[in-house]
């Protein structure tokens, strides 16, 4: 179809719509006018621990899992509490540059998991799994949201089609809001730097579309763990 008549097709469509709705069509977008938050949630989310606290009561009152570790030992021990948690046979890791997966995969295999990196075995062997582990390229404070690329190695399947999410999280990584984060990748994608697609989750998956019921767990992860390294666990992880 030619662009001219694809256009105006278009317009035809938006116009019967705004008709139907009784108002005027819209020619432009308007930009939201993001004030400051108010001082006192200027100061809960000062400093990166005080993010990263906020990020765990918000993910928590999602029904998601939050803990905070200050050593690659403690992270070990949060990867075995899920394991045994929910009987975790199969696990899926991204396949990134992260040196706590290299905890995790340690962690995992000591506790008799089986182990690929994606996308070895496809989205099959993700599916069969009970775990899929990433990294967060960023977590928001406010929302308890984590937003996951999509790239290479860091594929979607991961963090969908396990029963069982586990988020890691840099601490310094963690930022107060949401508008923070969409800056951050506005700045990415102005730079040409996007990758496929990035994903924002917030909790375990939940859909209420049929009927107003609840239901957790049905189109991703039922449970959702997030573990916020600080400073000092990312380095000993990395040997630094």
């Amino acid at each position: 179809m030619a662009n001219g008549a694809r256009d105006a097709r278009r317009e035809a469509f938006l116009n019967r719509v705004a008709a139907r709705l009784g108002k005027p069509r819209g020619r432009r977008v308007v930009r939201p006018d993001f004030g400051p938050l108010p001082p006192q949630a200027e100061e809960q989310l000062a400093t990166p621990a005080a993010r990263a606290a906020a990020f765990c009561r918000a993910l928590e009152a999602l029904q998601g899992h939050a803990s905070r570790v200050a050593d690659p030992s403690e992270l070990a021990d949060a990867v075995r509490a899920i394991v045994r948690r929910h009987g975790v046979r199969q696990a899926v890791l991204w396949d990134a540059a992260h040196p706590a997966l290299e905890q995790v995969e340690a962690a995992l295999g000591a506790s008799g998991v089986t182990v690929r990196r994606w996308p070895d075995g496809g989205t099959v062997y993700a599916e069969a799994c009970e775990l899929g582990v990433v990294v967060a390229e960023m977590a928001v404070a406010q929302t308890g949201s984590v937003v996951l690329p999509a790239r290479g190695g860091q594929g979607r399947s991961v963090s969908l089609l396990p029963p069982v999410l586990l988020v890691l999280v840099d601490e310094e990584r963690v930022v107060g809001t949401l508008t923070d984060a969409l800056r951050a990748i506005g700045q990415r994608a102005r730079s040409g730097d996007l990758p496929a697609c990035v994903n924002l989750v917030t909790g375990p998956s939940r859909s209420a579309d049929i009927e107003m019921d609840l239901s957790i767990g049905v189109h991703g992860p039922g449970a959702v763990y997030a573990v916020v390294m600080n400073g000092s666990a990312s380095r000993e992880a990395d040997g630094r």
